[in-house]
């Protein structure tokens, strides 16, 4: 039978961190840079490239994005901090942002 499952989907996938993909951290670092992320996105980085790319990205972008006013949370604080109850989330389609609009409703993207 179906179940009432939510699906998650990065916001910023395709990173190329994966094993076997081509990442750079010059490549990774620029993709997440303060410039190009917005509140609420959810990334998707993998640890499991054997190049050690990710770690290395990280260890530069983490700091920055900090010190930019960026928290890093689960998706559950995440849908804790935007005021959503898990009980609202669409079932059935991909959840790859979670924003509040101008009239302060949610909005999933």
């Amino acid at each position: 039978g179906e179940q009432d499952m939510i699906a998650i989907a990065a916001s910023r996938g395709g990173s190329g961190d994966h094993a076997g993909g081509s990442a750079t951290v010059d490549g990774l670092v620029d993709r997440l840079s303060p410039e190009k992320l917005s509140d609420g996105e959810i990334v998707c980085m993998h640890s499991t490239n054997k190049t050690g790319v990710t770690p290395d990205a990280l260890a530069i972008v983490l700091p920055r994005l900090y010190a930019e006013g960026y928290r890093f949370c689960t998706l559950s604080e995440l849908f804790a901090f935007k005021g959503v109850d898990l009980k609202d989330v669409p079932r059935g389609e991909y959840i790859k942002k979670v924003q509040i609009g101008d009239d302060g409703l949610v909005i999933f993207n």
